[in-house]
């Protein structure tokens, strides 16, 4: 049964504050049963802070089905070789494969082709996401569900080169690398049959039908390729998938 209403409007409440204050809260005292409950408190959140700049989207293993968030106004950085960063608290990191649209997809019943969703690609990138809980308590206690409304811990995106011959790469074959103050974390290896095709048009199809459509430009980042590992400021952190040319950031207090 989904929740009700009041408690939508009172999660989304709970989270603008949190945002706006940067002061972590206490998860309301009432469950999430389905990731629907969590897509109605993302969108309560992402109507008081501007349209979405882009998308966040992954799934635990190919057969699963995927889960999204948006990326609110002003979390998406524009492509850079070179990021700088301040946050007081650590910061989750994780290395990613991002994509720009080239147009809009409006609201429609009919869900766009894969095809169709591939010839919208204008760009492909290496970028960084940073995550932050909104939610007080160690990320891992804290329901899945709760965290899927918290916008999946998206704090923002860092877009860094453009990987121009992303069409022509075997992705699967391809290793990702982190390293944070020069020495390299341990790092699970992306499946060699993830589709990350695959997880872009489930998104573009969702928002379609259920979330108003995806706005041309907007940025889609398609899960981590090294996992994530929580880095306090200061750090400098480079992230690399293959021989793309790599991601470089600064994060500092």
């Amino acid at each position: 049964m989904p929740i009700a209403d009041d408690e939508t409007e009172r999660a989304g409440r709970i989270l603008l504050e949190a945002r706006h204050t940067g002061e972590a809260a206490e998860v309301p005292g009432f469950r999430l049963e389905t990731t629907a409950d969590a897509y109605r408190i993302q969108d309560k959140v992402a109507a008081r802070l501007g349209p979405a700049a882009g998308w966040k989207v992954g799934a635990p293993s190919r057969e699963a089905t995927p889960f999204c968030a948006p990326l609110l106004a002003g979390a998406v950085r524009e492509p850079a070789r070179r990021h700088e960063v301040r946050f007081a608290r650590p910061l989750g990191v994780e290395v990613e494969i991002a994509f720009v649209l080239g147009r809009a997809f409006p609201p429609a019943a009919q869900p766009p082709e894969r095809e169709e969703v591939l010839d919208a690609i204008a760009f492909c990138h290496i970028a960084i996401e940073l995550c932050a809980m909104r939610w007080r308590g160690d990320p891992g206690s804290v329901d899945p569900l709760w965290k899927l409304a918290d916008n999946q811990m998206n704090e923002s995106l860092l877009l860094g080169p453009e990987i121009a011959a992303w069409r022509d790469a075997d992705l699967g074959k391809l290793e990702a690398r982190l390293a944070v103050d020069g020495t390299t974390a341990e790092t699970p290896r992306r499946p060699s049959d993830d589709d990350l095709i695959g997880l872009l048009v489930w998104l573009v199809r969702h928002c379609v039908e259920a979330r108003g459509g995806v706005a041309a430009g907007a940025a889609i980042t398609t899960g981590s390729w090294t996992g994530m590992h929580f880095v306090r400021p200061p750090a400098e952190i480079v992230g690399a998938i293959g021989d793309f040319e790599p991601i470089e950031l600064g994060l500092r207090r």
